[in-house]
């Protein structure tokens, strides 16, 4: 597992290992999650995408991102691993098909 901070950090990422999932705040503090999210995954189309926040407006862009999910915080760590499960499975039936 790879952690950034900020926007910053996850774009000084280096391309390998490719990620199996995207797991970003939906605000931070150097940028917007949703701007962040659309370029991380024009660097890693194959990864399973989730936004965790406790604010996620519904009409917002975010939205329209392909295969994003959101998990609105409090959740507890079983949601994580859960919602995290079905988004790799769902990620790697896509890549299959």
């Amino acid at each position: 597992m790879t952690a950034a901070s900020t926007a910053t950090q996850a774009r000084a990422l280096p391309a390998d290992p490719a990620p199996v999932a995207l797991v970003l705040d939906y605000r931070l503090p150097d940028s917007d999650g949703d701007v962040l999210m659309r370029e991380l995954v024009l660097r890693w189309p194959d990864a399973a995408r989730l936004f965790i926040t406790s604010h996620f407006p519904g009409d917002a862009g975010a939205t329209a991102i392909e295969g994003v999910g959101a998990l609105l915080k409090p959740f507890p760590p079983a949601q994580l691993v859960a919602r995290l499960h079905s988004l790799l499975a769902e990620s790697l039936d896509s890549i299959r098909t």
